[in-house]
């Protein structure tokens, strides 16, 4: 799997969000591993296309840093549906063609006073 750091800077109450493009196989799920401490809205879904969404908004007025790991979790492999293991193939038993890399995501987000960001 790789990491991605992603450094986000809002300013206070500004919302944020953020599209992870499909990560491992079709059956494998993003989640939130570990959620941010100071939020009024932090959460993740899931399209069709498999793009999963997070979005993220601070608490009200909070000014400082927050931090949120967002995961590739294996989905349940359903056995015997599109996973052919078994007599014949060269590959050994793991090695079921992973659609994509998995990708696992830390959201460094700093939250500024509305003046500090227009400095920049």
């Amino acid at each position: 799997a790789v990491t991605k750091i992603i450094e986000v800077t809002l300013a206070m109450n500004e919302s944020y969000s953020y599209t992870m493009p499909p990560s491992g196989d079709a059956d494998d799920l993003m989640q939130i591993t570990q959620q941010a401490k100071h939020f009024l809205k932090s959460e993740i879904s899931t399209d069709l296309q498999r793009n999963t969404l997070l979005q993220y908004t601070p608490e009200k007025d909070f000014i400082g840093s927050d931090i949120i790991h967002v995961n590739t979790i294996e989905g349940p492999h359903q056995h015997g549906v599109n996973h052919h293991h078994g007599g014949g193939n060269n590959f050994g038993n793991c090695m079921h063609q992973q659609e994509n890399e998995e990708v696992n995501y830390i959201f460094k987000i700093q939250i500024v006073r509305a003046a500090e960001l227009n400095k920049r």
